[in-house]
């Protein structure tokens, strides 16, 4: 996928103001919350992930019911395919094709039960999330939602609704008397038990998505009022009486007075001192949706060290990397992906409405945005190349491909910025290296415990033997302008001088290249230019090495002869040098008489 230049979101208001002015149980009466002027300044996908939401856009949602796990991975693809097209439109592209297959199949969930939501609150919010930003960019977008029935738009209003209302009962902290809850006693609209808004993003990033997404509908302003008002008998004749059945029948499993004893008590309870949800207030809401995102979910999806990417050891690692469940220690890639999906879903709402940029708490924005970086540049090489996993007891390997929707989640993070391009992996779990071009005696060990994460599983790694001599492995990838990233760990010196280990980068033949490496002999990192087969020096510092840690080595190559060695991330590389000798070539490993072991090789633009 080729990465773009990242756009300047820019917003203006314009005159409008929506005020409410009727009841809320008046769905087709409520105005729009007309605000922001739309156009080219919205990112737009790139063709190839366009043209897999326009093939995929079917939106068929399957819903389980009491103590199950609903939803899908499919599901979530459709909703992200509907989402795909929507923000095309809002970015400028008008092709009809696009458009009428987003209206065809959004008129499908709001008028056929087949493909219906059911917005229970819960886990399947997970898949709803973005159908719900979805609705929330037609509802602001008049040309789009000009597509639609005035009874379609009173059921999106609906929807929005019953997000907000289904939102409000499962993360409310305090319950109708005031007490605070426990996670146990938080069960959906349709009674399923399994919420945990106080634990893992995965979670409270889509329920408190599909929150955001109905305020946004209804009016940020107007929430309160609707959440005060809310009485559960009265919402489901409406559902009933719009056709939203299947809305409906997830409603119809709870008491009246149950979810009337949460919902309508959240104002009352702030007044208290018992505030809403992770101690902030409705009004917190009203007054800055973004730093209300930012103090209740968005600052604890990213609560992390940085072990991989541009900034090791720097605050930013998703949480569900080092978290608990029900079954003890929780570190899972497919976990951090649906917190990360949900997070830059959010973000991209949150930006939409102008409440993004519009933040008078510039200081958390800098923090979330900095935070997403690192998250970010720290998981594209997990994802990309694989990652052992434990979780509800389980222990799997896991890469991005394994997760259908990656494709409309990485076309995002792209389009944000906060992606590089990926120009060539290998992990070899093939238990080859098929493609590369080795000199020495390199080999496959297959029993080597994995190096990221907290399992102890086997990992497949390239290892050179310490009687070895100089040798390189060297990747099918060859280019001018690029960064390598490669973790090695050397587990015994060889017994000859000349001990070295490192990457190489512009790699022309075996006596012509770079190479970034540790030398044990003098105990020097070194940025090194091999000429004709000699060596010449162009940087070196002191370093201490270790053997038995792993080290994660980044080298940027670039076209214009910069050349910056990264040991263990930091804001400055260790050493820096420039040399324009060599204008493209390959990237791969380099060592000798080391007993030097190499995994997950990545390399992405710069």
């Amino acid at each position: 996928m080729n990465k773009r230049t990242q756009p300047k979101w820019s917003w203006k208001k314009s005159a409008a103001t929506a005020v409410l002015s009727v009841s809320l149980l008046l769905p087709s009466l409520v105005p729009a919350k007309d605000v922001y002027a739309y156009g080219s300044s919205l990112p737009a996908p790139s063709s190839t992930v366009l043209t897999e939401a326009y093939s995929y856009a079917s939106n068929s949602f399957t819903n389980f019911f009491v103590n199950t796990n609903g939803g899908s991975a499919g599901e979530l693809k459709r909703a992200q395919s509907l989402f795909t097209l929507a923000r095309n439109y809002i970015a400028g592209d008008t092709t009809t094709s696009y458009k009428d297959r987003l209206v065809y199949w959004v008129k499908q969930t709001l008028n056929s039960t087949a493909h219906m939501p059911d917005m229970h609150g819960g886990i399947d919010m997970r898949q709803q999330q973005y159908y719900l930003i979805t609705l929330a960019l037609i509802w602001h977008t008049p040309d789009l939602k000009a597509a639609f029935t005035t009874a379609e738009q009173s059921r999106m209003l609906l929807m929005a609704k019953a997000a907000l209302a289904a939102g409000a009962y499962v993360t409310a902290d305090y319950n109708a008397s005031g007490v605070l809850r426990t996670d146990a006693s938080r069960i959906t609209m349709d009674g399923d038990p399994n919420c945990w808004p106080q634990g893992n993003p995965n979670w409270t990033e889509a329920v408190l998505g599909s929150f955001l997404a109905g305020a946004y509908i209804v009016g940020v302003s107007n929430v309160g009022s609707f959440l005060n008002s809310y009485d559960h008998a009265s919402f489901k004749t409406e559902l009933s009486a719009a056709g939203l059945t299947d809305v409906y029948d997830s409603f119809n499993l709870t008491a009246n007075a149950t979810v009337n004893g949460y919902v309508n008590n959240i104002d009352n309870n702030d007044t208290a001192g018992k505030p809403f949800f992770r101690g902030k207030k409705l009004t917190d809401f009203y007054a800055d949706p973004f730093r209300f995102y930012y103090d209740t979910t968005g600052k604890f999806t990213y609560t992390e060290l940085a072990t991989e990417g541009d900034q090791v050891g720097v605050l930013g690692r998703a949480k569900e990397f080092a978290t608990t469940d029900a079954y003890g220690v929780r570190d899972s890639l497919g976990y951090v992906l649906h917190g990360l999906n949900h997070s830059i879903g959010n973000r991209y709402l949150i930006d939409f409405m102008g409440d993004w940029s519009g933040t008078s708490s510039s200081t958390q924005r800098t923090d979330i945005e900095n935070r997403m970086k690192v998250g970010f540049s720290d998981v594209l090489g997990k994802a990309e190349n694989g990652y052992w996993n434990i979780s509800n007891g389980n222990f799997y390997y896991d890469t991005a491909q394994d997760e259908i929707y990656y494709s409309f989640f990485r076309s995002l993070a792209d389009d944000m910025g906060l992606f590089k391009q990926v120009l060539f992996r290998d992990n070899f779990e093939d238990a080859n290296y098929t493609g590369w071009t080795a000199t020495g005696a390199w080999s496959i060990l297959s029993t080597e415990p994995t190096w990221s994460g907290s399992t102890t599983q086997q990992d497949d790694v390239v290892q050179l033997p310490a009687a070895s001599g100089v040798a390189t492995l060297i990747s099918s990838y060859s280019g001018s302008n690029y960064i390598v990233y490669a973790p090695v760990k050397v587990s015994a010196w060889g017994t000859s001088a000349y001990r070295n280990v490192g990457i190489v980068g512009k790699y022309v033949n075996n006596n012509d290249y770079y190479v970034m490496r540790y030398k044990q002999d003098n105990g020097m990192l070194q940025i090194v230019k091999y000429k004709g087969g000699s060596t010449q020096i162009l940087k070196e510092t002191p370093f201490t090495w270790n053997l038995g840690t792993v080290y994660q080595l980044k080298g940027v190559f670039g076209s214009d002869g910069k050349l910056d060695f990264y040991v263990n991330g930091g804001a400055a590389p260790k050493l820096t040098a420039t040399d324009t000798e060599y204008l493209t070539g390959n990237a791969g490993y380099y060592a000798s008489f080391t007993n030097a072991k190499f995994d997950d090789m990545l390399v992405t633009g710069r």
